[in-house]
């Protein structure tokens, strides 16, 4: 099984007043997510990690990559950068791919990116270095938190969305099927 998920912010404590997460402390949100994500990601699934992994020292990272289910890839997003894509394997990602990643789910070609296409999504900072032009193909993606579940052609798989635990494949081809 594949599955998606952006946003995480482990180890990010703004990130609960932010999106108004439910937890008291980084350290209770830390775990429950952990807890969610291994509730339905099993040791052979492929997560694919849509950016805004972590806000943490690379031994902390290191730690929670170590206690998650399943082969991790992670796309980098806005916050990812303060590592280099060589770290990130060494913390524990199989492949860190770029700013646009092409997959296939049921057949449908999609986008993976950290960011929605850049004619939604205009929050004062310039990321349209790193923003893909809409050309009708489906987009996952995450950054907007709680903006939005779906727009048009994007999916926001952020855990904010997803009752902070990843989504599948399947889902996506639900809410796809209810798209067409």
């Amino acid at each position: 099984m594949i599955f998606f998920t952006s946003d995480t912010h482990f180890g990010h404590r703004n990130v609960i007043p932010y999106c108004q997460r439910p937890f008291s402390s980084v350290e209770e949100m830390d775990a429950d997510l952990i807890r969610r994500w291994n509730a339905i990601v099993k040791p052979d699934d492929v997560v694919y990690h849509l950016g805004d992994f972590a806000f943490s020292k690379p031994i902390e990272i290191t730690r929670i990559l170590s206690l998650l289910s399943g082969t991790k890839l992670l796309v980098l997003g806005n916050h990812d950068r303060r590592h280099t894509v060589t770290k990130w394997q060494k913390m524990g990602f199989t492949h860190v791919l770029g700013w646009d990643h092409m997959v296939k789910i049921g057949g449908l070609e999609f986008h993976l990116s950290h960011f929605p296409y850049k004619r939604f999504y205009d929050d004062g900072r310039d990321f349209s270095h790193h923003q893909i032009e809409d050309d009708g193909l489906p987009l996952l993606h995450g950054h907007v938190h709680c903006a939005w579940k779906k727009n048009k052609n994007m999916i926001n798989v952020g855990v904010d969305q997803w009752a902070y635990a990843p989504v599948s494949e399947n889902e996506i081809l639900k809410i796809m099927e209810g798209l067409a």
